[in-house]
């Protein structure tokens, strides 16, 4: 049997039933994307699924045998949400962003930070717990006032 035939006999079944996808489903033992697929006719399902829906649907297994009554072809989706005519709300303009600062490239780096005499200060923590200070000159300062 087509798919999309055992898809549609399987909704007219369920909905003489009075039954939703998912109360089916639960009925049955089944996931509801499962039912969907089928009603879809994205998959078919296993004969022993076939089964478990014909006694979740109180009918016999020939009962899908036959023609549905009519094939639907599924719809495209929900369509778009549309305001009433008097209710629509001027187009704002676009909201001012904060300055924004330029991106550095690779080939604008940030220079290493030289002191006095041209070597390196030391920015991250040392044992001395010094922070931006010319190592090199502090140390000699140190050693000079004999500390």
């Amino acid at each position: 049997m087509d798919p999309k035939a055992f898809g549609a006999r399987l909704k007219e079944l369920r909905e003489a039933a009075g039954l939703s996808q998912k109360a089916l489903a639960d009925k049955a033992g089944l996931s509801q994307r499962a039912v969907a697929s089928w009603e879809l006719g994205e998959r078919e399902p296993l004969w022993s699924k076939v089964v478990l829906l014909a006694k979740a649907l109180g009918v016999d297994c020939r009962a899908f045998e036959q023609e549905p009554e009519l094939i639907r072809e599924p719809k495209p989706g929900r369509p778009r949400k549309t305001p009433p005519a008097d209710q629509v709300e001027p187009e704002k303009p676009p909201a001012k962003k904060g300055k924004k600062r330029p991106k550095r490239g690779m080939t604008e780096r940030r220079q290493s930070p030289r002191g006095a005499n041209g070597r390196f200060v030391r920015r991250e923590n040392d044992r001395r717990g010094l922070h931006g200070v010319d190592s090199e000159r502090y140390c000699a300062k140190v050693r000079t006032l004999g500390r």
